[in-house]
């Protein structure tokens, strides 16, 4: 956790105390989304990368890595079926369909479908690091404090680990939309012939 920025500190923070009360006897379980969209949202997530205006997104790495997504239907039937599932006592899950298109990709797909000039600007995590180190670095000068850049944090917020979900599908019945094209016209509409 201490190599991590706050927002995921917190998260984990959250499971330990969860933990904690399991010890004493309350049945737990936990279940972790992973970038989840919904049609009529912002497609601008930040699972995707930062995005400096509406339609320009820098990756948190070069975009080339497969982005667990999961539209947020099959996450919230997910979470339904955990209320009540025998096996789901004291057990975690991690939710992420099967269509996981790159950052790269998704923002292609968004452009496609939108007819917005939607633009991918990859970058090596090492650069973003640099960048927030100097971002640090004029904030310490500044008397203005706040906390030192997580490159590992940084690595996390690409998505290169990959999720299984098979306990997920096996516990909980987990049957997220498999079919890219479906998963991307529900969210996007069809492609634009502009």
């Amino acid at each position: 956790p201490r190599t991590r920025a706050a927002y995921a500190r917190g998260k984990i923070a959250a499971e330990l105390e969860l933990q904690r009360q399991r010890a004493q006897g309350l049945a737990i379980t936990v279940v972790r989304p992973a970038i989840v969209l919904a049609p009529g949202s912002s497609p601008a997530h930040s699972g995707v990368g930062l995005w400096s205006r509406d339609n320009q997104c820098v990756g948190w790495n070069r975009g080339t890595n497969p982005l667990p997504l999961v539209l947020a239907q099959d996450c919230a039937a997910a979470l339904v079926q955990a209320l009540d599932a025998p096996a789901a006592a004291n057990r975690a899950y991690n939710l992420a369909g099967p269509v996981r298109p790159t950052a790269r990709d998704y923002v292609q797909v968004l452009r496609a479908r939108t007819g917005r000039d939607y633009h991918f600007h990859g970058q090596p995590v090492w650069w973003l690091w640099a960048v927030e180190v100097g971002k640090f670095l004029i904030k310490a000068l500044a008397r203005k404090p706040r906390e030192f850049p997580s490159l590992r944090d940084l690595r996390s917020r690409g998505f290169t680990a990959p999720l299984d979900v098979r306990d997920a599908e096996a516990d909980l019945g987990f049957r997220p939309e498999a079919d890219r094209e479906r998963f991307f016209a529900q969210l996007f509409g069809p492609e634009s012939r502009a």
